[in-house]
């Protein structure tokens, strides 16, 4: 009985040493990732730095400008050049807030002042 009571015992401490071994060979490969995907976000966040700076050159409105006067042989319009044109959107904006005024003048019965310009 002394026996089998000591073979138990050895057996006992032998999966705990077991599960020691297995648990610090885990938390060392997890460390491992840990420190890799580390160097690894280091490494994203400068490279996002960097585009974020190439977006800003290439987006620059002087940068826009020399490339089209360069490559597409552009150039800055005249005053007499530029052209507002309205949307339809505005316009219809535009007629709605007219026929929203007239009718509120109809029923304060206001009469429009017309300008003699």
């Amino acid at each position: 009985m002394r026996r089998s009571g000591f073979t138990m015992m050895v057996l006992f401490f032998g999966i705990i040493g077991s599960l020691y071994v297995w648990m610090r060979i885990d938390l060392l490969r997890v460390s491992s990732d840990i420190e890799r995907l580390n160097d690894q976000r280091v490494e994203l966040e400068h490279r996002q730095e960097v585009l974020h700076l190439q977006l800003s050159q290439l987006t620059a409105p002087q940068k826009i400008a020399q490339a089209a006067k360069r490559q597409l042989n552009l150039e800055m319009p005249q005053p007499g050049q530029i052209v507002m044109v309205a949307s339809d959107t505005a316009m219809a904006s535009n007629e709605k807030r007219l026929k929203n005024a007239v009718q509120l003048a109809q029923r304060l019965n206001v009469t429009p002042h017309r300008s003699t310009y």
